[in-house]
């Protein structure tokens, strides 16, 4: 049994804020405003916010209606959807979180090299997986104490960023920015920034009280980055010309007042974005093997005295450890973004269809129009496609893949979700839809219901009954049980 353990800020804000503010702000956000102008970088800004905030409603949403025990997005859809369809989002989404430690081992390796770059890549790269590793095996709560001291390295270096140097400032990059890239391909770069609010969700086990920690600590988290990234832009915008933006990824190294303080601010979110899935995946694993979604679940739904669950820390370690060996990660750095994005688009479409049945059981707290769940899975799509079709069909294909065989598993029975309220609902607006229109004896079909209290009374008229309602046509008994009529 997971100890409930941490609150608002340090489980879920913490976590979620870093998750947001990391590697594309320092280094691709000067190249949004460059590419495509200060106006149409704020224009991608707020999309890509709008698009997390209406998850985030959704999120705040739910957790106020359920408890959602551990597991964060994985333990959201299988209450609303069912075991199977949680499953074949969580496999996939526990995958990609572990692949990411490596992704981000991967960029805080590069930026130390580039510093001191007599140290060999590969051996920063095991090292800072390793010392990760012991962070989080030992306590999760010593992995997120260490993040405090990562965002105070953060916030210093944003305001070394503002206090710094302008250079010729561009009038006209207000209007239009010098890249080559069109408006959506840039979107498609950027979005990805601020998808980061699984970091802290999925701490939802632990969480003292998840139906309040949840809902304050990502829409905090969110609304504050957002004015970040807002300030961010015009502060690119007026400190250097769009050409330097375009060319130098890196300027904003070149635009702080203390350059070090700059490097320790990229080196600390990226630093701190491995550290918060290296706790955060382990969870998702955990809380798949609690429901018996995969192989030797046992194993993986243990947790030691100190209520870390080792063997998926273990296994999370060695998988990321694999990915780190093998070295391909930007050729499936898109794929993996579409398991984020799907699960995003799940979590939005869950809400939606528990508002949309209108069934007594949702009434949570934290109330919102049934639009916002709508816009925020639409959203989802529409990112997961504009960044890259291809993937994202792929990613369909094996969720699909994963759902069908959990399927064929028959996890759990009588498990409380709405999969039948949802098609209760769609035959119910059938009806509604079928008595308004004229009635005509062609699309009459039989109907029986035959009292039944001595079988052999009736046997001798199963001819004449099976004549009636062949051959679609219904047979029920007094009992109100479907008949099987012999051949």
């Amino acid at each position: 049994m997971s100890e409930k353990r941490f609150g608002t800020f340090e489980g879920v804000f913490t976590p979620t804020f870093l998750s947001i503010l990391g590697i594309i702000m320092y280094l691709r956000l000067g190249w949004v405003v460059g590419n495509v102008g200060l106006r149409n970088a704020l224009i991608i800004v707020t999309i890509s916010n709008l698009i997390t905030l209406f998850t985030c409603l959704s999120v705040a949403s739910i957790t106020t209606n359920m408890r959602i025990g551990a597991g964060g997005a994985y333990s959201i859809i299988s209450k609303s959807l069912g075991l199977e369809v949680g499953g074949a989002i969580g496999i996939p989404l526990y995958i990609a979180q572990a692949v990411s430690v490596a992704f981000y081992i991967t960029g805080f390796s590069e930026c130390w090299v580039s510093v001191f770059p007599g140290h060999i890549f590969i051996f920063v790269s095991l090292i800072t997986w390793l010392l990760l590793l012991v962070i989080s095996y030992t306590s999760a709560r010593l992995a997120f104490r260490l993040q405090h001291a990562i965002i105070v390295i953060v916030v210093l270096s944003l305001v070394s960023f503002f206090l710094g140097k302008g250079g010729s400032a561009d009038t006209g990059l207000f209007r239009a920015g010098v890249g080559t890239v069109d408006f959506w391909k840039v979107f498609a770069v950027f979005f990805p920034a601020v998808t980061g609010i699984l970091a802290g969700l999925s701490m939802s086990g632990e969480l003292k009280k998840p139906e309040r920690n949840i809902p304050l600590g990502i829409l905090s988290a969110v609304g504050i980055s957002f004015v970040i990234y807002i300030a961010l832009s015009f502060r690119f915008a007026y400190a250097a010309s769009s050409q330097d933006l375009v060319n130098n990824t890196s300027i904003i190294i070149e635009l702080g007042r203390w350059r070090f303080m700059i490097v320790a601010g990229i080196m600390g979110a990226t630093l701190s974005s491995a550290l918060s899935m290296f706790v955060a995946s382990p969870r998702t694993l955990l809380a798949l093997g609690k429901y018996r979604a995969i192989p030797l679940s046992s194993h993986f739904a243990q947790v030691n005295k100190r209520s870390e669950p080792t063997t998926a820390i273990l296994v999370t370690a060695l998988l990321s450890l694999c990915t780190i060996a093998i070295g391909t990660l930007d050729k499936i750095a898109g794929f993996l973004t579409m398991f984020f994005l799907i699960t995003y688009g799940m979590l939005n479409f869950s809400v939606f269809i528990e508002k949309l049945i209108g069934i007594p059981s949702f009434r949570p707290r934290f109330k919102i129009s049934w639009i916002f769940p709508l816009l925020g899975g639409i959203g989802c799509v529409f990112a997961m496609f504009l960044i890259n079709a291809f993937f994202s069909t792929i990613a369909i294909v094996i969720i699909i893949t994963v759902y069908t065989i959990l399927i064929q598993r028959q996890l759990r029975e009588n498990w409380p979700d709405v999969r039948k309220g949802f098609f209760i609902y769609i035959a119910e607006q059938a009806i509604k839809i079928a008595s308004n229109l004229p009635y005509h004896p062609k699309i009459w079909k039989p109907n029986l219901l035959i009292p039944v209290s001595e079988p052999r009374n009736w046997v001798g008229i199963l001819e004449l009954i099976r004549a009636i309602v062949a051959p679609s046509g219904r047979v029920n008994s007094s009992t109100g049980k479907p008949l099987v009529l012999p051949v």
